[in-house]
């Protein structure tokens, strides 16, 4: 009934998965602000998205794009440095491409079995206090 919209072993599921991630790494990439936050005031941002997320019927791919675009485009800058916040650092990309592999593969209770492992092993990345 709603196996189009799972990833599952079928072709047409991953040729769907495939562009969906496309598309998304194509939003992101030309919708990134390169340049500070110049402010809009709420009233202007909330204008500027349906906040109906739950429609009656379905958006169409290409509204749900228009609005991550919008989204995206509005959002701050957090690894610019002259943004308040820019102690952020860049997402590294290995990290980022990991995600999209990890997602549908690896259940939440496997991926804190890994984290334990690891930092029972010494490794990772220890906080400094």
């Amino acid at each position: 009934m709603f196996e189009s919209e799972f990833l599952i072993p079928a072709e047409e599921s991953k040729d769907r998965y495939q562009r969906l991630i496309s598309q998304a790494a194509e939003i992101i990439c030309t919708s990134l602000p390169d340049a500070t936050y110049h402010g809009k005031d709420a009233r202007t941002l909330a204008s500027l998205v349906c906040t109906d997320f739950l429609p009656e019927t379905p958006c169409s791919s290409e509204q749900i794009a228009a609005t991550l675009r919008t989204v995206v485009s509005n959002s701050v800058s957090v690894t610019h440095p002259n943004t308040a916040a820019h102690l952020h650092c860049p997402p590294l990309l290995a990290a980022l491409a990991a995600e999209v592999v990890m997602n549908p593969t690896v259940t939440e209770t496997q991926m804190e079995g890994l984290i334990r492992k690891v930092t029972d092993q010494g490794g990772g990345i220890e906080s400094s206090r």
